[in-house]
């Protein structure tokens, strides 16, 4: 083509660096980098925590993804949590494992018979002590300390209830 008495003009524009902007461009590369949390992502996501903590407030306030590292380190603890088992035949296996003044990591829920009432109810405190057992696992009786809840003045050797609460093995005795 003939390009005679065209003017092409070029504008250069000078952007001047902003040290701020450069930084928090890095913790922003960092936290997009994570992608899916798993549990091999940990040390990418302490990085970029490390990373962000170490920037200025001014650079803090540059940072337009931090959410999706606050939940990165969210989803994080959830994985790293231990897995609460649900059969109660596992639950109480491990409680009868622990060791004595020792719980288990988590809140378990069991439904058991009565077998004894070994603490009459006590309308003082409105708790009553009773031990029970899970079909399936007889061997394992757990002692439901100091009870509270509907109904716990009436309770009754055969009762059926369902107990939730941290499992912990005090002096010897397996017990809610």
């Amino acid at each position: 083509g003939n390009t005679a008495g065209q003017t092409l003009e070029f504008w250069t524009v000078q952007v001047e660096a902003n040290p701020d902007q450069e930084a928090a461009d890095a913790v922003i590369a960092l936290i997009e980098a994570i992608g899916e949390v798993t549990l091999e992502k940990e040390e990418a996501i302490v990085a970029a925590r490390a990373a962000y903590d170490a920037l200025s407030d001014a650079q803090k306030a540059l940072v337009t993804n931090l959410e999706t590292l606050t939940a990165a380190e969210a989803a994080l603890e959830e994985l790293k949590k231990p897995a609460v088992p649900t059969d109660p035949v596992e639950i109480l296996k491990a409680a009868y494992a622990l060791a004595e003044g020792n719980s288990l990591p988590y809140t378990a829920t069991l439904t058991g018979k009565i077998i004894s009432v070994d603490e009459a109810y006590n309308t003082q405190y409105e708790n009553v002590t009773v031990t029970m057992v899970v079909t399936g696992a007889e061997e394992y009786p757990i002692k439901c300390y100091r009870m509270k809840g509907a109904e716990a003045d009436t309770l009754n050797v055969n009762d059926i209830i369902t107990v939730t609460g941290t499992i912990k093995n005090y002096s010897g005795t397996i017990e809610f």
